[in-house]
């Protein structure tokens, strides 16, 4: 019986360092982290959550390249999608912040 534990163990260990490795470049930017933090925490739908994600990385983990018009449209998600709890208004709101900023 103890033998096979030793591979559970094993595996458990593989995926858990592998998931560790997988997201530890997304922890090394306090500002993203509290991006995160303030608009995650209202989010309602799996959606608004990534949409959420993306524009809080590409805000404080990868916005050396950004234009000032993409780090204002990921701003108006932020502002505008956490306790939305409609896919038709995320995506309502996601067109009129692009609207605003990219027309």
């Amino acid at each position: 019986m103890k033998i096979l534990h030793l591979p559970v163990v094993t595996i458990l260990l593989v995926v858990g360092t592998s998931a560790e490795a997988q997201w530890s470049d997304f922890d090394t930017n306090p500002a993203y982290d509290t991006c995160i933090l303030e608009h995650l925490r209202g989010a309602k739908l799996d959606l608004a959550s990534q949409l959420i994600t993306n524009a809080c990385y590409e805000n404080y983990e990868d916005s050396s390249l950004m234009s000032d018009e993409d780090h204002a449209y990921n701003q108006c998600l932020l502002d505008y999608l956490p306790g939305v709890e409609s896919i038709t208004a995320a995506l309502q709101i996601r067109r009129v912040c692009a609207r605003r900023f990219y027309d």
